[in-house]
């Protein structure tokens, strides 16, 4: 009967799977304590781990690398994701197999026969010459010494092993640790084989896995010399032309044999020498590969060369990776800054949501105050839309001729639950003008500004929409007598995700509407800018251009 150790919060799920597996005829284990849930896995004797990657305190796939650098045991996660990028992280980490939510329970059994099978099937003790394989402890021995192995590692040398006197390909060895192939990467079994090869030199066995290239591994060395082949044949040429020449010439025949021999030797020397250096380079680079989690530092780590192309290949590799770690920075930067902005959105949406749910319990009448609510939730669902939006904004507008009245007057209308709680009152002033701009996204700008003074009103809030114009642009001002911003916050308003000191004051705040709107702005050709005295006013201008391109528009 084999044991099973069941890791999922879900108390219901847990109970469910519980009875299925045991019905099944599978002794089953489970961990309802997750505060400490590698510790439990740990100590827990199981041959096979159903592990769910959204646990409480530590996500599954953290828990399942920490989990592999103590043991082996065959684990299947189970889990509502279900991408391939989701799965081949998974393996990447350790699993052995990957069950998405929800799922067939005659599938579920499936998978965990399969895995059992694989994983169980084998003696714990494999021996190969002199070098002993022990699967339980996941090691290798011989010549008095003992190495600990990786998972992938003990596998590929169990597989090997037990196929001794064969030609191994890397199919096979693909199928045989994955079962799919279409979900490995070459490149990680190149590093496992590297990494076998360089444990089993430690022990003194480093002939032990040879490469048979297009087959297996075996080795052959006929690269080198069939890249030389052209080299090669013309130096024949010339050997054959000189004693051709001498032949003419009447030299003597021992004379001929004896320079066609120094020519052959001191050819063949110095290619022999090249042949060693670039092999050694190779394969420093090789070593130094396999041992990097981070590829990209490849050409800072690899040790210099004498000869031209080693260098070559070393700078481009250094841009390359140069080029790409940036790149990949960049983005990682990004998805960072989104993760935070997404969290802090829902954190903000929780609010009016539960305020909306309180008034519905309590069957609450007060038709304002639930509008602003609402409106408020509008707000931010807005607001996330616009910044997901915003790179490929250039995509999405229409530059015309708009009224920046008609604009304000839609703004004010769909705040207006937000302005008559607050009893705000709203003061417009010369707004008969036409600017050149994309009215929706204006209109979104605009509000995000209406909700900055909204947000930070204070007693008898004034909130006025008035234009100034010169020779070259239309500057719409938004002004409110609210309480004003910092002096020291006040560089720093656009920046993305910053609250400044208002913000940090128990007012709501993602810190991102100024910073969508300076961005829009920007792309739109507009210039905004603020003004502001603490605890008199906030002005947010915006200043658009009246240059001859604007004046095309229509």
């Amino acid at each position: 009967m084999s044991r099973i150790l069941i890791v999922e919060d879900d108390e219901t799920l847990r109970g469910e799977l519980s009875y299925f597996l045991i019905g099944n005829g599978y002794e089953v284990s489970v961990i309802t304590d997750f505060k400490d849930t590698l510790d439990e896995m740990l100590k827990t004797d199981t041959e096979l781990i159903l592990l769910d990657l959204n646990l409480p305190g530590i996500d599954g796939q953290t828990l399942l690398r920490m989990y592999r650098k103590e043991k082996n045991t065959p684990v299947i996660i189970v889990t509502s994701k279900d991408t391939e990028m989701d799965e081949l992280i998974c393996m990447t980490y350790g699993a052995d197999d990957f069950v998405s939510k929800p799922y067939n329970p005659a599938l579920l059994l499936l998978h965990i026969e399969a895995v059992l099978r694989r994983n169980g099937g084998d003696e714990n003790v494999i021996r190969y010459r002199d070098i002993t394989l022990n699967l339980s402890k996941s090691s290798i021995s011989g010549n008095g010494n003992e190495i600990e192995l990786s998972k992938n590692e003990c596998r590929i040398l169990n597989y090997m092993f037990r196929n001794s006197g064969k030609i191994v390909s890397r199919d096979d060895i693909m199928n045989y640790l994955w079962d799919d192939c279409e979900f490995v990467d070459d490149n990680t079994l190149t590093v496992n084989i590297t990494r076998v090869r360089h444990k089993l030199a430690e022990l003194g066995y480093g002939d032990v896995i040879s490469t048979k290239r297009g087959q297996g591994y075996y080795i052959e060395v006929k690269d080198f010399l069939h890249d030389k082949i052209s080299y090669i044949v013309i130096y024949f040429i010339f050997i054959i032309l000189t004693v051709l020449m001498l032949n003419a010439f009447k030299v003597d025949k021992s004379c001929i044999i004896a320079l066609t021999g120094i020519f052959s030797v001191m050819y063949f020397g110095c290619m022999a020498a090249e042949f060693i250096k670039k092999k050694k380079f190779y394969d420093n680079m090789k070593s130094v590969m396999a041992e990097l989690d981070n590829k990209l530092l490849i050409a800072e780590l690899v040790p210099g060369c004498d000869f031209t192309e080693g260098r070559i290949l070393k700078e481009l590799l250094y841009e390359i990776g140069y080029c790409y770690g940036n790149r990949i920075n960049e983005l990682s930067r990004s998805v960072e800054d989104f993760k935070e902005y997404v969290e802090m959105w829902i954190h903000e949406v929780k609010i009016p949501l539960s305020s909306l749910m309180l008034m519905n319990y309590n069957r609450n009448d007060d038709v304002v105050t639930r509008s602003a609510g609402l409106s408020e939730l509008d707000n931010y669902l807005e607001q996330i839309l616009y910044y997901i939006r915003a790179d490929v904004s250039d995509k999405d507008y229409l530059l015309k001729k708009v009224s920046l009245e008609e604009i304000i007057n839609q703004v004010i209308v769909k705040n207006k639950d937000f302005l008559i709680g607050r009893r705000i009152k709203i003061k417009k002033e010369n707004l008969e003008k036409t600017v050149v701009t994309d009215s929706k996204w204006m209109e979104f700008i605009i509000n995000q500004i209406l909700n900055n003074s909204i947000k930070y009103s204070k007693d008898n809030p004034i909130i006025s929409f008035y234009t100034m114009e010169d020779d070259e642009s239309v500057i719409l001002v938004t002004e409110d007598n609210g309480i004003g911003i910092e002096p020291s916050d006040l560089d720093r308003v656009f920046d993305k995700s910053f609250t400044g000191i208002n913000g940090r004051m128990g007012r709501k705040s993602t810190g991102m509407g100024l910073y969508l709107c300076r961005k829009l702005c920007k792309k739109l050709g507009h210039v905004i800018s603020v003004e502001s005295s603490v605890g008199e006013y906030t002005k947010v201008m915006i200043s658009f251009g009246k240059n001859e391109f604007y004046s095309d528009v229509t």
